[in-house]
């Protein structure tokens, strides 16, 4: 193993690393000043995912209803005729029209003949 060559003025929070290994300079007030080893953590792989726990009985909040979107596109005009609407009320009687001309017989029967 390698000598570990520390700084030779190190400020009190100073971090110095060699190899796999990391130290913190500590100095308090009226103590010599040290150098700390700091712990190593070694992180291994990800396990593997736990089963899944029971269904919940607890049903949540509702969350707050969001903003109106904007108005859509119009779309094309149909081509489905609706269905025809009721007949309107009978309106009123109209004024009785003029008397007409007086005609002699041979008229008023060949009136008569063609209405047959």
């Amino acid at each position: 193993m390698a000598a570990i060559d520390f700084p030779s003025s190190p400020t009190n929070g100073q971090v110095f690393s060699s190899g796999d290994h990391t130290w913190v300079f500590s100095s308090a007030t009226g103590v010599v000043g040290a150098w700390k080893l700091e712990a190593q953590t070694v992180i291994g792989p990800t396990g593997p995912t736990g089963p899944t726990g029971a269904a919940s009985t607890v049903t949540g909040p509702t969350g707050a209803t969001g903003i109106t979107g904007p108005t859509g596109a119009t779309g094309a005009a149909s081509t489905v005729a609706g269905p025809t609407g009721p007949t309107g009320a009978t309106g009123a009687a109209g004024s009785t029209g003029p008397t007409g001309p007086t005609g002699t017989i041979e008229q008023n029967i060949i009136a008569l003949e063609v209405f047959r």
